[in-house]
């Protein structure tokens, strides 16, 4: 699964309670504990900022990282899959 720029763009329209708990939910799926996944939910302005200025590198690195089935897992429990919204 590819990340594609529409889906960076639905990451950015949430609202910082929503990129929290998106965030929290992420890092749950990669094995957070509880307590991590709060610190994690914690730098949620930080990772939205960073997501609006990834580039094509960026996100094949990311895949690359934690692997495309990790990355359609998160997309799906998020609701930023490919042709939602």
């Amino acid at each position: 699964m590819a990340i594609d720029k529409s889906m960076l763009s639905k990451l950015a329209a949430l609202s910082d309670e929503e990129m929290r708990d998106a965030v929290r939910k992420a890092a749950k799926l990669l094995g957070a504990s509880d307590k991590d996944a709060e610190r994690a939910a914690g730098n949620a302005p930080l990772i939205k900022a960073k997501l609006s200025s990834a580039t094509d590198a960026d996100i094949k690195r990311a895949i690359d990282h934690v692997g495309e089935d990790t990355i359609r897992d998160i997309a799906k429990e998020i609701g930023i899959e490919k042709g939602q919204g």
